[in-house]
């Protein structure tokens, strides 16, 4: 049977790590929560963008798609603690090793690529909080310089929910010809001003986008991750105290026994 004051030390730890994570859980929910309405509402106008783009420049996509070099652009957490978020990420990252335009956000994604030995052109920290619309820049003039490629595909985690994050290959300007026709409108802009005014809007967006899902989805695991904490302290602390309970119960037990003893002991003597 384990000593009491032991268990009673332990009891102490579990109680502090629980309170902790408690806590720690508690902020989360509260972070996750405003990612959440912000994911929310760039899913509502993210097809009138792409709508827009595509009514204006239907056509366009597909005749350069094929004369282009192709980008990859993959999101990764920035910190651990994040359960399976960055490991189910490796498989799609791994198809485009040889790959020489590989863009990686986040730290672990850049820990990743050197261990696998996956070589890529640049590296840029993902948000640690609720991202602002200037984080999409260092991306963003990137693609600019190079003509905003239309062969750019995006590894990432596609946040539901928190206990649902899939993970996928996404091209950044999606195929949309079929249901978007070509309209003419009639506008004071001349039609190459427009048309850079478009795709300048709609790639801010669309990056600015998977910056929010990756954010919401980090401190999804995060959540989830901290939850399972709480619920296995919990439980350790309620098994540390029945142990406690026991050992007490047992230590009491013994003590009466040995006084039993020595009570019999003493009476056998007097009747002698």
């Amino acid at each position: 049977m384990a000593d009491i004051t032991l268990l009673k030390q332990r009891l102490s730890n579990i109680s502090s790590v629980h309170e902790i994570t408690e806590a720690m859980q508690i902020i989360t929910t509260i972070l996750i929560g405003r990612s959440q309405k912000l994911l929310h509402y760039r899913r509502k106008i993210q097809p009138y963008f792409d709508r827009l783009l595509f009514s204006v420049n239907s056509g366009q996509v597909s005749n350069e798609k094929s004369q282009e070099a192709e980008w990859v652009i993959a999101f990764f957490s920035e910190k651990g603690f994040v359960s399976g978020f960055n490991q189910q990420l490796l498989p799609s990252l791994a198809k485009y090793r040889n790959n020489p335009n590989i863009i990686i956000v986040g730290e672990k994604g850049r820990q990743y690529c050197e261990k696998m030995r996956i070589p890529f052109k640049h590296y840029f920290h993902a948000a640690t909080s609720i991202p602002h619309e200037s984080i999409i820049e260092p991306i963003y003039n990137i693609l600019k310089k190079h003509n905003f490629p239309r062969r750019t595909k995006i590894i990432i985690n596609k946040y539901n929910n928190m206990f649902q994050q899939k993970p996928g290959i996404i091209d950044l300007f999606p195929i949309f010809e079929t249901v978007y026709k070509p309209t003419e409108t009639i506008t004071d802009v001349d039609r190459s001003s427009l048309d850079e005014l478009i795709i300048d809007k709609f790639v801010r967006d669309r990056l600015y986008y998977f910056f929010i899902q990756n954010y919401t989805g980090e401190i999804g695991s995060k959540l989830l991750v901290m939850k399972n904490a709480v619920e296995n302290s919990e439980t350790l602390r309620n098994e540390i105290k029945r142990d406690i309970y026991v050992a007490r119960q047992s230590s009491i037990t013994q003590e009466l026994s040995e006084v039993v003893s020595a009570y019999k002991v003493l009476q056998t003597r007097e009747a002698k």
